[in-house]
């Protein structure tokens, strides 16, 4: 399943279950894994520490410094 289709499936959850909105990334990635044969708990690891791995990426001033670029502020 390629990460848009799951995407749609985690808004669906994220409805069904009344999470936040903001949880869609990370249920979408479990999701995607899931369907390309990963158990449910090492994919939920891994989206874990990918969502991590993101937040310390961005957390750097280059980053940050690109981000403000591309929005234009």
């Amino acid at each position: 399943m390629n990460l848009s289709k799951a995407t749609k499936k985690a808004q669906l959850v994220i409805n069904e279950l009344g999470l936040s909105q903001s949880n869609i990334n990370l249920i979408a990635q479990i999701i995607k894994n899931c369907s390309e044969g990963m158990n449910i708990d090492d994919s939920f690891k891994l989206a874990l520490r990918q969502q991590d791995e993101f937040y310390k990426h961005m957390d750097s001033p280059e980053s940050m410094r690109q981000l403000k670029a591309v929005l234009g502020v």
